[in-house]
C-alpha cells in the first residue's frame, strides 16, 4: 500500500482557485516511479502557482518503491525561506481520521454506542441555543449531521497571527461553537465534533487506567503532564 501525506503552509490567505476549465478527454497517465514523482511535483507546483498556497510539502511511502518527498513554495513570506519537506506542520483536520478511528474501535469493544446520545458520555456539555446532547448521537458527530456549528467559523475573518499561537481548551471551543448561528443544511462540516469525540475518547482511556472523574459527574479536568505537551510548531 502506498501512503501519501501532504501539508500546506498557511502563512497567508489562500487565493481564490482558478475557474475550472471545460472537461476534455484525459490521456492515460504513464506508470512507474518516475511518472509518480512527476505527477506529484506538478500537483504541488499547481497549488503554489495556480491556487496561491505559499508553500506545500508531500511525502510518499511505498514498500515497493521506497520513501521520498517533495516541496514547493516558501515556508516564510517575510524571509522567503524555501519550503522543506522535513518542515513541521500542525496536522489540522487529519486528526479527525485518528479520532474517528478510535471512537469506532471503542464502539466495536462495546464501550461506546454509535446510536447513543452524547449526553450519556459527556453530560451537560451540549446545552444551549437549541442544541441538546440528549438528542444528538455519537454517530451523528462522526457523520457531521448533528446540526452543530463549526467553531472555526468564529476566527475565519481574523488575521492568522491573531490566533495562530493561542491555546484553546476543548470546552472553550465547544462553547464558542454553540453560540454561533445554526447550520442551514442537514450536513455541515464541523471541527467542533472532533473535540467532543476526543474528550469522549480520553474519558474512556482514563477510566481504563483507573483515573479521571466517575461517569455522570459532567466534569473533566484531566491534563497531560507539562513534560508531555507538544511544542509549538
Amino acid at each position: 500500500m502506498t501512503l501519501v501525506s501532504a501539508a500546506l503552509a498557511v502563512a497567508a490567505p489562500v487565493a481564490a482557485a482558478a475557474p475550472r476549465p471545460s472537461r476534455a478527454p484525459v490521456p492515460a497517465a504513464p506508470s512507474g516511479p518516475g511518472a509518480t514523482r512527476t505527477a506529484l511535483t506538478r500537483a504541488l507546483d499547481a497549488l503554489v502557482t495556480r491556487h496561491g498556497i505559499p508553500g506545500v510539502a508531500a511525502e510518499v511511502s511505498d514498500p515497493r518503491r521506497g520513501r521520498w518527498s517533495a516541496a514547493r513554495g516558501v515556508a516564510d513570506l517575510t524571509t522567503r525561506r524555501p519550503m522543506r519537506a522535513e518542515d513541521r506542520f500542525r496536522i489540522g483536520s487529519v486528526s479527525k481520521t485518528f479520532t474517528a478511528t478510535v471512537v469506532v474501535q471503542l464502539a466495536a469493544e462495546g464501550r461506546i454506542g454509535l446510536d447513543a446520545p452524547v449526553e450519556r458520555y459527556l453530560p451537560g456539555l451540549l446545552r444551549g441555543d437549541g442544541h441538546d446532547g440528549r438528542t444528538i448521537t455519537v454517530g451523528q458527530l462522526l457523520q457531521h449531521t448533528s446540526g452543530l456549528p463549526d467553531h472555526v467559523e468564529s476566527v475565519t475573518g481574523l488575521p492568522v497571527e491573531a490566533w495562530r499561537y493561542r491555546h484553546f481548551e476543548p470546552r472553550e471551543l465547544i462553547a464558542t461553537a454553540l453560540a454561533l448561528p445554526r447550520p442551514d443544511k442537514p450536513w455541515h462540516y464541523s471541527t467542533t465534533l472532533d473535540h467532543q469525540d476526543a474528550r469522549r475518547r480520553e474519558r474512556h482511556r482514563t477510566r481504563r487506567r483507573g483515573g479521571g472523574h466517575p461517569a455522570g459527574t459532567g466534569r473533566w479536568s484531566r491534563r497531560a503532564p507539562a513534560a508531555a505537551a507538544s511544542p509549538s510548531p
